[in-house]
């Protein structure tokens, strides 16, 4: 279950784009998604595999690899032509802009290097 705040509109695009992209990589189903009392709510379901991060793979770093440039290969194999979604630049911008305007980002939680 991940929640959020309904000023928010990352978890919904979330959504679209995972129910967007099934059926062309391996992604959660959306199983429920819901606003409520300010806050977003979404259920999905668990994913065949194991994370990166598994010990099974930490020693393993060339499996790790060749796993990861699969992934990678198979998302920029996705044909966007009709991917209704626009992430170019200004968009970007323009989001995050609305994220630190509704107080969504909090200055002290920054790494240090990005200060």
């Amino acid at each position: 279950m991940k929640v959020c705040s309904s000023e928010s509109d990352s978890m919904e695009k979330e959504k679209n784009i995972l129910n967007w992209l099934d059926g062309k990589v391996p992604v959660p189903k959306v199983l429920h998604y819901n606003v409520f009392d300010n806050k977003q709510f979404m259920l999905i379901s668990e994913i065949k595999g194991l994370n990166a991060a598994h010990y099974y793979y930490t020693s393993k770093p060339a499996t790790v690899d060749t796993m990861l440039a699969r992934s990678l290969r198979l998302i920029h194999d996705i044909d966007i032509t009709c991917c209704p979604f626009d992430s170019r630049l200004n968009i970007k911008i323009g989001e995050a802009k609305k994220r630190v305007d509704c107080g969504l980002v909090d200055e002290n939680n920054f790494e240090e290097n990005y200060i």
